[in-house]
């Protein structure tokens, strides 16, 4: 079989038919499709044996409880059978060659291990916007692929991988969001050659979206990332990290940078959060702060004032505070 592709559903029953449509769509017909049913309280779950019960390339997985993103696609992903697996969010569609799109990029390069998607945002007035792409080049290296991921998402994370690849690496469920980042990472890192194809992932855009909400789920970024460090640093104990020194420090000026950014984040929004809320979030820091490695971070960076890494809450915030007033004020931008 070539292809897999995993989707994982939960209350999407809006959009659900779309997605399976434009996989029964595909051109490229030798390809399972299966499709992870999170607890759903909606009828996802009955239009998911639906399509079963009418293509034989569906197979559907019903979860007993709500188990989240990372979870449900490792369900999924113990049934693959596709020579190259890719995810399709159950909110979202593909274009009806995407899939052969990828594959055919992937066997003329059979060093490469991730075929990237093109990728078009969809707003809700349907207009479309496509992602741009930085590289010019038809393929780059894992590392290359790594940096512009870590490099504030420069490259993103739809693509097609090498089942091996994909299985040896499983997403991480740690955390209940953001945490499939770090599986993407670590996807580009052990990656011979990422290649650029010219299938196209449809991506829906709406205020459902975990990322474009005011909620406490904002700072789950923070253990996700400590969680990839502590990843990061078991690889390289196991010799399985190449270029594990450089790695580890690109990695820690990352997860610093994310920190600082998600205290912006907080300073922009305080006044929504309960001051319940806002002690959760005061504890978050003062529990990430102290394991953030200075002598990892570049002297530039340590030295800028708003990324200066103090590992007492107090002092981070009293510094944070100050930035973050002189940017909505001195330079103010929109809102995150």
């Amino acid at each position: 079989m070539k292809v897999t592709v995993l989707t994982a559903v939960y209350n999407t029953q809006p959009w659900l038919r779309q997605c399976l449509d434009s996989l029964r769509r595909q051109t490229l017909t030798d390809a399972q499709f299966i499709c992870i049913d999170d607890a759903s309280t909606d009828a996802s779950g009955q239009i998911l044996d639906e399509y079963a019960a009418a293509d034989p390339r569906f197979e559907v997985i019903h979860l007993p409880e709500n188990r989240g993103l990372a979870a449900a696609r490792n369900a999924g992903l113990q049934r693959a059978k596709g020579e190259y697996i890719a995810t399709l969010d159950s909110d979202d569609w593909l274009a009806d060659d995407a899939l052969q799109q990828a594959y055919e990029t992937l066997t003329r390069n059979p060093q490469a291990d991730i075929a990237l998607l093109r990728l078009l945002f969809v707003y809700p007035d349907r207009q479309t916007a496509e992602f741009r792409n930085p590289v010019s080049a038809t393929r780059i290296t894992g590392h290359q692929a790594f940096l512009l991921s870590i490099s504030r998402w420069q490259i993103h994370g739809l693509y097609l991988i090498r089942r091996s690849l994909h299985q040896q690496y499983p997403y991480d469920d740690t955390r209940p969001t953001y945490s499939d980042e770090n599986t993407t990472h670590l996807h580009y890192l052990h990656a011979r050659q990422v290649v650029f194809s010219n299938g196209i992932y449809y991506y829906r855009q709406h205020s459902e979206s975990v990322t474009r909400q005011i909620t406490l789920r904002r700072f789950d970024r923070l253990e996700a990332n400590l969680s990839m460090k502590r990843t990061l640093a078991a690889e390289a104990e196991r010799g399985n990290l190449p270029c594990a020194t450089t790695v580890i420090r690109q990695y820690e000026e990352y997860r610093w940078l994310n920190v600082v950014d998600s205290y912006w984040f907080y300073y922009q929004h305080r006044s929504r959060f309960t001051p319940e809320e806002q002690e959760q979030i005061a504890g978050r820091f003062r529990r990430i702060l102290p394991g953030i490695d200075r002598a990892l971070l570049p002297l530039t960076l340590k030295l800028k004032f708003g990324y200066i890494p103090f590992s007492r809450f107090t002092l981070f915030r009293l510094q944070e505070n100050l930035y973050c007033w002189l940017k909505l004020h001195i330079h103010p931008t929109p809102s995150a």
